[in-house]
């Protein structure tokens, strides 16, 4: 809201329109609009340069998503090549299970036929994502069909030569059949898988030459909304608000001396400065207007100067007649002085009294007090030393029955310990003829040749496994020989519980004698109560003797009460005498 301009007869305008000072039209636009506008502007112009900035940013974050999606994509590509090959390779180190060992068949039958139907899963994602073309899809298809049926015959060779072990060399050349079939699917999954990672490298190259750019544009662009923006904070301070604000600054002290003739010019503003010019108007308005105050306040000393003089003769005349009442207010005085040296005597001597009375009663106090400490010592320590004797009974007998138990237990702990010691003999001792049984069978299967290979493997997982169990069953043995030792400590702290019961006797013992301790007390209660009662008589003569002196008080303080009463009507005369000076002042 515009505050209200100032009387047009103090406001200095132009005479003629041609005396105004040519502006320009920008600093004819930035007068129209607040200081709010003109930030608000600045602002406007830094958001525009940062919205292209942000524009560029987003376009090159939407093109490095689009290269993102297509390395992501290749990555699929290349896990399910890799899981394609890895499925085929499994498939075959079955078959050469089965071939070493026909009797396993039955168990990876199964898993053959659900890596063969993986293959097959795997080479469908390939060609719906396009990694693979048709023809070279219906390729792989077709050796992965016949690859089947191989497997096939072979599962049906391997029943077979359970039977009959003559027709093992049936599954070697169904193994050798099926060689090239895995060879070529193999080698088309390395390819597929080496073909998405040159496109993915390419992508990931491609996308970092995208983000290159947009950050070079995106800096571009940043200062160049920078520069924008500092350009027009220069002109709209310089124009809009440093111009203006130093005119009205010079015209402001010209006011503050004292100078109402100067001339403001930037009244017809819209904005703050405008607001500020009329502010000024109205403060050299209240500067005329302040120095005709002053003229008339001289006029009103000079009848103040008068009012003063004769507010000083009732002074004077006021202070004459307090002087008399002063007199006789001191002859009453006088006769209160000697009644209050009576009384004052007087008091001197009961206070004598009640310091006898006072220091019997500190004496009986502190006797009461010691004798009320030392029954509240005795219940104390009493209620301490019987919890401490129920306590400790608890802890002896706890103390026994536990030792019972831990004997029983340490006794059962040991007996399982050497239970367990005799079964990790027994396993050590079977592991020891696993192993020997392993070399028996690995020097067979070298006789036997190339049958025999597979066998070697099998006999070299179960020496492999009896070793393990040889050395676990040692690293058994080492710990039951800790935990037996571990029973031995047990069996020496139990006999160390005996030791603590013993100590529960011993404080038992101190007990008695903290109740002796109590006994003594008690006899020192009785003697503090006799003090107390001779105190406590004491302290009834002094009191009888403070009330003596207490009567001889009361008649003086009657004399005192006549004295006040003379003052008293003084006092009002003195009130009548000051109500008439105030209202001869008020009427001045």
């Amino acid at each position: 809201m515009r505050r209200r301009p100032a009387p047009s007869s103090l406001v200095c305008r132009p005479s003629a329109p041609h005396a105004r000072p040519i502006r320009s039209r920008s600093t004819a636009m930035l007068a129209r609009i607040g200081l709010t506008q003109k930030t608000l502007l600045i602002v406007a112009v830094l958001a525009f340069g940062l919205s292209a900035v942000a524009a560029v940013g987003v376009r090159g974050l939407n093109r490095d998503r689009e290269r993102l999606g297509s390395v992501q994509g290749g990555g699929q590509v290349a896990l399910d090549a890799a899981g394609l090959k890895t499925r085929i390779t499994a498939i075959n180190r079955a078959e050469f299970a089965v071939a070493a060992n026909p009797a396993v068949v039955d168990r990876f039958s199964e898993r053959l036929q659900s890596d063969l139907d993986g293959a097959l899963a795997d080479l469908a994602r390939l060609v719906e994502r396009g990694a693979v073309a048709k023809a070279d899809a219906a390729r792989l298809e077709a050796d992965l069909t016949q690859y089947g049926q191989n497997i096939k015959k072979v599962i049906g060779a391997a029943q077979v030569a359970i039977l009959d072990p003559t027709a093992r060399d049936a599954i070697v050349d169904l193994l050798l059949d099926g060689r090239e079939l895995v060879e070529r699917i193999e080698a088309a999954a390395s390819a597929i898988s080496s073909g998405t990672a040159a496109s993915a490298a390419s992508a990931a190259q491609a996308a970092d030459a995208d983000a290159a750019d947009a950050i070079a544009v995106m800096i571009g662009a940043a200062a160049l909304a920078a520069l924008l923006g500092a350009l027009t904070a220069v002109l709209i301070a310089r124009v809009g608000i440093i111009g203006p604000l130093q005119r009205n600054l010079s015209a402001l002290r010209r006011l503050s001396e004292g100078d109402v003739s100067v001339a403001i010019t930037d009244g017809h503003r819209r904005d703050e400065i405008g607001a500020m010019a009329d502010a000024m108007q109205e403060f050299r308005h209240a500067l005329e207007t302040r120095a005709a105050l002053e003229r008339e306040a001289m006029a009103r000393t000079e009848t103040d100067l008068r009012r003063a003089r004769r507010i000083d003769a009732l002074t004077h005349e006021f202070r004459e007649r307090i002087g008399a009442i002063t007199a006789e207010l001191s002859n009453a005085s006088g006769s209160l002085e000697q009644t209050a040296e009576d009384m004052t005597k007087i008091a001197e001597d009961a206070l004598s009294m009640s310091s006898n009375a006072s220091q019997a009663a500190s004496q009986s106090g502190h006797a009461v007090t010691s004798v009320a400490a030392a029954t509240e010592q005795i219940a104390v320590t009493v209620n301490d030393m019987a919890s401490q004797i129920d306590r400790m009974r608890g802890i002896a007998d706890e103390a026994l029955h536990g030792g019972e138990r831990t004997v029983a237990r340490t006794r059962q702990v040991t007996s399982a310990v050497d239970s367990a010691q005799q079964i990790a003999n027994f396993i050590s001792a079977i592991a020891a003829r696993t192993h020997l049984l392993a070399l028996n069978a690995t020097i067979e299967a070298a006789r036997a040749g190339e049958y025999g290979r597979g066998f070697a493997i099998v006999a070299g997982e179960v020496k492999e496994l009896a070793q393990q169990v040889s050395r676990a069953t040692d690293d058994i043995g080492e710990r039951l020989r800790d935990l037996h030792g571990l029973a031995s400590a047990s069996m020496t702290e139990v006999e160390g519980m005996h030791a603590v019961t013993e100590d529960l006797g011993e404080a038992c013992a101190l007990i008695s004698a903290a109740i002796e301790e109590q006994s003594a007390a008690v006899a020192e209660i009785s003697q503090r109560m006799a003090e107390a009662a001779v105190n406590t008589n004491t302290v009834t003569d002094g009191i009888t003797a403070v009330a003596e002196r207490a009567e001889r008080s009361t008649a003086r303080a009657g004399e005192v009460l006549r004295s006040a009463g003379h003052l008293s009507d003084q006092a009002d005369r003195l009130t009548s005498s000051v109500s008439g000076f105030l209202h001869s002042m008020a009427a001045a």
